[in-house]
C-alpha cells in the first residue's frame, strides 16, 4: 500500500513538472552582482536564496513579502499593473529608496506578482536615471537577465518620458517598436525548453527587425506629419476637446498648479483631442494621401507633444509634469 501510494505521489510530482511553464521557474534575477536583483512576490519564500544574496531591503510593488519583518521594505499602495496606472511617483520613492540602499552598502530586491512588469519598470528607472544609459540598451540589458520584462505600454511611455527628462532625447525609434520585442514565452518545462526557448527569442528577434522596416518612417515623413498637426490643432481646438469632458480642464489644472503628474488627465486629453482630430480630418486622409507610408497610428504618435506644446505655451503657462 506505501509502494502504491509513493508511486502515486511520484508519478503526480512528474505530471505537475511537465505541465509548469517556463516563466514560473524564473526566480531571482541578478541586475548588478551583489546589490540590486529582480523578481517576483513569491521568491521571498525561499528564505535560504534570499540570506544568501544578503538580500537587506525590499522594493514591493505588488504582492506579499514573506517574512516581511527581516527586512526594510518600501512598499507600493495600490500600484496596478495598467496603463492608466501614474508610476512616476513610486519610481521617485524607489530611487531614493535604491539610492540610501547603495550608499548604506546593503542590498535591494525590487519585486511585484510576476516580476514581468511593475518590477522591470522601476528597475529600468532607476538604471537610466543613475547611469545614464539609453532606456532602449538597458530594455534588452534587463531583458537579457530576466527574459520574461513586459513593461505595459504606460509604463513604458512614462520610462521614455524620464528618458527624454534625463538624457534629452529618446532611443526608441517609434512606439510600436517596443511592442515588437518579443513578449514573454510559455513552454511546458522539460530539460530541452531552455534552449527551445533561447531558439524561439531568436527567431522572433529576426522578426522584429522586419517588423522594423515595415513600420519605421523616413524623416520626411515625420516631418510632414509634426508640420501637418501644427497647422491642423490650435489652442481653441484642444480646448474644445477638453471642454467636452466633465472637469477635465479642471483636473489638468489643479494638477498643473499643484505640481503633481498629470499622466492620467493627459491620457484623456490625448484620447479626447485625437478622437475628434480624427472626425474633422477621416484619419487623416489628407496627409496620408500625400504620403502613402503614413497610418492613423503616426499620427497619434506626434501628436503629444503639439498638445502638451500648446497647453503648456498658450494656456496654462507652466510645464506639464508627466
Amino acid at each position: 500500500m506505501s509502494c502504491n501510494n509513493d508511486k502515486q505521489s511520484k508519478d503526480n510530482n512528474e505530471n505537475k513538472q511537465q505541465h509548469r511553464y517556463f516563466y514560473s521557474e524564473m526566480g531571482i534575477s541578478t541586475i548588478i552582482k551583489d546589490f540590486l536583483y529582480l523578481g517576483a512576490a513569491r521568491d521571498t519564500k525561499d528564505e535560504k536564496h534570499m540570506k544568501k544574496l544578503n538580500i537587506s531591503h525590499i522594493v514591493s510593488c505588488a504582492g506579499n513579502v514573506k517574512n516581511a519583518e527581516q527586512y526594510t521594505i518600501l512598499k507600493a499602495v495600490d500600484l496596478e499593473d495598467i496603463p492608466e496606472q501614474d508610476i512616476l511617483p513610486f519610481i521617485d520613492q524607489s530611487f531614493e529608496f535604491i539610492k540610501s540602499v547603495a550608499e548604506k552598502g546593503g542590498v535591494v530586491f525590487v519585486h511585484c506578482l510576476a516580476g514581468v512588469s511593475r518590477s522591470p519598470t522601476v528597475v529600468l528607472a532607476y538604471l537610466m536615471m543613475t547611469q545614464k544609459i539609453p532606456l532602449k540598451q538597458l530594455y534588452y540589458d534587463v531583458l537579457e537577465a530576466r527574459n520574461i520584462i513586459r513593461p505595459n505600454d504606460g509604463f513604458m511611455r512614462q520610462l521614455l518620458y524620464l528618458e527624454k527628462k534625463h538624457l534629452g532625447s529618446t532611443s526608441f525609434e517609434f512606439e510600436m517598436e517596443w511592442q515588437s520585442i518579443p513578449k514573454p514565452i510559455k513552454i511546458k518545462w522539460t530539460p530541452k525548453s531552455q534552449l527551445q526557448q533561447q531558439q524561439q527569442i531568436q527567431q522572433q528577434l529576426d522578426q522584429q527587425q522586419e517588423i522594423k522596416k515595415r513600420i519605421t518612417l523616413d524623416l520626411e515623413s515625420i516631418e510632414r506629419i509634426k508640420l501637418y498637426l501644427k497647422n491642423t490643432l490650435t489652442v481653441e481646438f484642444i480646448l474644445k476637446a477638453i471642454g467636452n469632458v466633465d472637469n477635465l480642464y479642471d483636473t489638468l489644472y489643479e494638477n498643473i498648479m499643484s505640481g503633481i503628474s498629470c499622466f492620467r488627465a493627459m491620457t484623456q486629453v490625448k484620447k479626447h483631442v485625437g478622437k475628434d482630430l480624427f472626425k474633422i480630418s477621416n484619419g487623416g486622409q489628407d496627409l496620408k494621401s500625400q504620403d502613402e507610408t503614413i497610418e492613423w497610428k503616426h499620427i497619434t504618435r506626434y501628436m503629444d507633444e503639439v498638445i502638451i506644446e500648446l497647453l503648456e505655451k498658450d494656456v496654462f503657462q507652466e510645464k506639464l509634469i508627466l
